[in-house]
């Protein structure tokens, strides 16, 4: 019966030890998985941060685009509304030319008719 107590007795020393290791082992593979999980995590937040640099960088050069494109298009306006300007005035000074002309070939004419009276 002793003999069996102790054979008992060490089996269940062993099957603890074995436990124990194997809780150990568990515990170890725990704390790197979640060692792996942390530097994933900060992977990951290191590439969302990337992105969201990235982002912003794109965000400000479409915003000077714009702006450009803006001062682009006001400045063509501004363009526009002088060359329209111009062609009323040269249409203006067209009209006054005509004017001009039609009256001097009237005071020519009269000259003419008082010559020949």
């Amino acid at each position: 019966i002793q003999s069996l107590q102790k054979q008992h007795e060490d089996e269940l020393v062993d099957f603890e030890t074995r436990g124990a290791d194997v809780i150990s082992d568990l515990e170890d593979t725990i704390t790197s998985l979640q060692k792996e999980i942390m530097e994933g995590k900060m992977g990951n937040e290191e590439s969302v941060s990337k992105m969201q640099q990235e982002l912003s960088r794109a965000n400000m050069e479409h915003d000077r685009l714009a702006r450009i494109i803006t001062e682009h298009e006001r400045k063509g306006a501004e363009q526009e509304e002088k060359i329209e300007a111009l062609r009323s005035y040269g249409k203006q000074r067209k009209e006054e030319a005509k004017t001009l002309q039609n009256e001097l070939a009237r005071v020519q004419d009269a000259c003419e008719n008082d010559i020949r009276e």
